[in-house]
């Protein structure tokens, strides 16, 4: 097993350089100038040429890249050109939020999705089971923007319930969360219900039954357990989808994360920044990727011993 976790952390490294590369190239290739930017329109182009010089705009860009990279592997992300302050320190700022929002809604999607899907496959066909089916796919077709707006409009603005904007408390997460979450927990929802009515129908819950299991062991240690791995999967998939989710959210309801930030520095043409922010989106999926691998050996035995644990 810890050869297999070692394995899937080396492999992260192709991946991030195949990433940065797509990234600075797209940045380096889109219309704009940093140093106008950053001197604004009044420069003299004397003082324009002297600062592409300092920031190194004039070299070629995949000169520009090999430096960048070799400086991130050692640790230095550069510097700014929007605030000309470390984008280590600008990141790190805001990730915490982004990361706090993410993981309420994962909490959200998981506390709602799992039960109601166990419920409708339970209930297969009920009123309840179409309610839930009926609810997924309403939540699923509907836009996350859109949603964030309905709910500032009835619940922060018509009954001033929740505050709009902000991270003052623990109250700013809710309306983020349900918005966030919502796409994410219908597809749960559908998952967990599919999975339970494909594994209720198996021999072993059959022969469990027969033996006098009671409904709810049978239910949650044999239906359930065995279910878990798509659910898992599902789960873990969701978790990037989120981080990549929270750059609309964040925008909607103005918090301070790097969505809202990632936004900023593609205006500002700010590559060192932007360049940070999806490696650090990178290798937090690739973690929760490996964390994913490490509960299916722990929920299965059978994929443990394919480890060699």
């Amino acid at each position: 097993m810890t050869r297999y976790i070692i394995k899937r952390i080396l492999a992260m490294i192709p991946v991030l350089l195949g990433i940065s590369f797509v990234i600075f190239t797209i940045m380096s290739l889109t219309p704009g100038d940093p140093a106008l930017a950053i001197l604004g329109k009044d420069a003299t182009p004397e003082a324009l040429e002297l600062l592409r010089e300092d920031m190194g705009l004039n070299e070629h860009f995949l000169l520009r890249y090999a430096k960048y990279m070799t400086n991130a592997f050692r640790g230095d992300f550069g510097i700014s050109y929007s605030t000309r302050t470390p984008v280590f320190d600008e990141v790190f700022s805001r990730y915490p939020n982004t990361l706090k929002l993410s993981f309420f809604s994962i909490i959200f999607m998981v506390v709602l999705g799992i039960p109601i899907g166990i419920v409708s496959a339970v209930k297969k066909y009920s009123l309840i089971d179409s309610i839930s089916m009926i609810g997924a796919l309403l939540l699923t077709s509907i836009p996350g923007f859109w949603l964030g707006l309905m709910l500032i409009l009835q619940l922060s603005l018509k009954y001033r319930l929740l505050p709009a904007i902000g991270i003052d408390s623990w109250k700013n997460y809710i309306m983020p969360c349900i918005t966030l979450g919502a796409a994410d927990l219908a597809i749960l929802v559908r998952i967990t219900r599919s999975n339970m009515l494909e594994i209720v129908r198996q021999d072993y819950i059959r022969t469990a039954r027969a033996k006098g299991a009671g409904k709810m062991r049978v239910i949650f240690k044999h239906t359930l357990r065995n279910a878990m791995l798509p659910i898992v999967t599902t789960i873990g998939l969701c978790f990037g989808s989120l981080l990549s989710g929270a750059i609309i959210v964040e925008s909607v309801f103005g918090m301070p994360g790097v969505g809202t930030m990632i936004i900023n520095a593609i205006r500002a043409k700010d590559t060192p920044l932007v360049m940070a922010s999806v490696l650090f989106f990178t290798i937090i999926i690739g973690l929760i990727n490996l964390i994913v691998d490490i509960i299916y050996a722990i929920i299965d035995p059978r994929v443990r011993s394919s480890y060699g644990g």
